[in-house]
């Protein structure tokens, strides 16, 4: 149970997660890795000021698995 608003962003993305999140990897359609963290609580604000508008993938990593989302910026 995890929500990553808002979709699309344009400077700030929340993700929050009922489940602790272990690590979040944001990569852009490219594969290209734009945000990498490993020291992650259960609600998460992100700057995406400095992204490129367009598409991009958010892997969520949890002790009970994986979680991709896409995530639009504007």
């Amino acid at each position: 149970n995890t929500r990553v608003f808002p979709n699309p962003a344009t400077n700030l993305l929340h993700i929050d997660s009922k489940t602790e999140i272990s690590s979040i990897i944001i990569t852009d359609v490219m594969g290209e890795v734009v945000f990498r963290s490993n020291n992650i609580s259960k609600e998460n604000t992100i700057n995406a000021t400095e992204w490129n508008s367009g598409t991009y993938l958010i892997q969520l990593i949890t002790i009970k698995g994986s979680v991709t989302e896409k995530m639009f910026k504007f």
